[in-house]
């Protein structure tokens, strides 16, 4: 699977005007798709022809599908803790699809014939390879490891380049196929960034900085999900005071 140029970015629906937005193109034995994203979440699937397949709607956090939009029939999503999609439902609430994994992902067993792309951590999979797409990089869940080294593995004197969530599925999930230490750094950097606006007197709306904090927050493979209670009374508590976290 490669990335292209999103040139194809009008035929997605008005929901997915990001300027982030981008297209993934995957050439397969049922023929080619186009995937189009807002941000980091797939919204819609394209044919070879330019039409829409699916159409997906999403919370504002990563990884958090919300419906399915295929064949002119609407779907619903529902997770668990880790945010695993276990079930898909119709709009009357009938279940239509069900999904049980192993500890580390791999599917064993489900019911229903809705072709559903969110799985184990609601990250995309594809049924001809057996692989999870987890940006960075791709993930085995039948052997419960990254197909690829991380990114920043050898700078931070990692010892094993190809752990998924240091071996603790349970607890952990990893939306950018990146390692703690890697994610660490990104949130370092990000709140250096917040102080300093802080300190140079620029304020930030506490609707922007909730939104900054509680993405960076998910992020972090080595967090429980659901995200941390509170980042959104932080965030006002900050816009009032004008105060640093």
């Amino acid at each position: 699977m490669t990335r292209v140029r999103p040139s194809l970015i009008s035929s997605v629906n008005s929901s997915t005007t990001d300027a982030s937005a981008a297209l993934r193109s995957c050439p397969c034995r049922r023929g080619t798709s186009v995937f189009a994203y807002d941000g980091d979440n797939l919204v819609e699937e394209i044919n070879a022809t330019g039409a829409a397949v699916a159409r997906y709607s999403r919370t504002q956090s990563i990884d958090e599908p919300r419906a399915m939009l295929r064949s002119s029939a609407t779907s619903y999503y529902h997770a668990d803790g880790l945010g695993s999609v276990r079930s898909l439902s119709s709009s009357a609430g009938a279940i239509a699809n069900t999904y049980n994994y192993d500890s580390f992902g791999k599917l064993t067993a489900s019911t229903g014939s809705l072709a559903n792309p969110f799985q184990y951590t609601a990250r995309e999979s594809d049924t001809e390879t057996g692989l999870y797409y987890y940006r960075a990089r791709y993930y085995d869940a039948s052997a419960g490891r990254l197909l690829s080294e991380d990114p920043l593995s050898l700078e931070l004197g990692a010892t094993n380049f190809y752990s998924y969530v240091s071996n603790a599925p349970l607890n952990y999930a990893d939306p950018l196929g990146l390692s703690a230490a890697d994610v660490q750094r990104i949130l370092n950097q990000a709140q250096n960034i917040l102080d300093q606006t802080t300190k140079d007197g620029q304020r930030i709306n506490n609707g922007n900085l909730n939104n900054i904090l509680s993405t960076l927050q998910r992020l972090n493979p080595k967090r429980k999900k659901p995200p941390l209670k509170g980042c959104g009374e932080q965030a006002d508590e900050i816009a009032r005071n004008d105060v640093c976290l």
